[in-house]
């Protein structure tokens, strides 16, 4: 899951919430690898992964009823439900400040800020993933879901991957 616009709240582990369109096929328990960017990279740009998460809960409700909480957990405290809803309509074609969203609350698997754990991590080659949870990077075969993982139905399998973690069916 792209963490693009709140990529220091995730880091901080202040973002505990987000709101999508769609997302009907996540449930409680599924893990989320969240990303500096998943859509819109350039050819060759590398998947950037900032950490994992593990979705605590779901709900389905109209954009427009967000509140100051909610806002804080979103990682846009400064932000009034007004500003928001304008902000989310804006940056998604065909919503409405009374569209339904999907509400996903996830608890960080790691607890500690990215910016502790890291000291440096180096450019990866086009065909390998960055990953800044593990200071490392990752080859994989172009077809990495990388989102979700493969415990979730419909999903890509995590084949082909050379790493040691995804041979033992654990999610990147």
């Amino acid at each position: 899951m792209s963490a693009s616009l709140t990529e220091a709240q995730v880091r901080e582990r202040s973002k505990t919430v987000i709101r999508r369109i769609g997302w009907r096929m996540v449930a409680v328990g599924d893990r989320l690898t969240l990303r500096r960017k998943v859509m819109g990279r350039k050819p060759g740009e590398p998947l950037i992964r900032i950490t994992e998460a593990e979705i605590v809960a779901i709900d389905r409700e109209p954009l427009d009823t967000i509140s100051s909480e909610d806002l804080a957990a979103e990682g846009f405290p400064q932000m009034t439900p007004c500003e928001f809803v304008k902000v989310f309509c804006n940056s998604h074609k065909g919503c409405r400040p009374d569209s339904t969203v999907t509400r996903i609350q996830w608890r960080y698997l790691d607890d500690e800020p990215a910016t502790r754990r890291i000291a440096s991590v180096a450019k990866p080659a086009a065909d390998h993933e960055l990953d800044e949870a593990h200071g490392r990077t990752v080859k994989y075969n172009g077809h990495l879901d990388g989102e979700i993982g493969d415990q979730h139905p419909g999903r890509l399998p995590l084949a082909n991957m050379n790493d040691a973690e995804t041979q033992t069916g654990q999610e990147l």
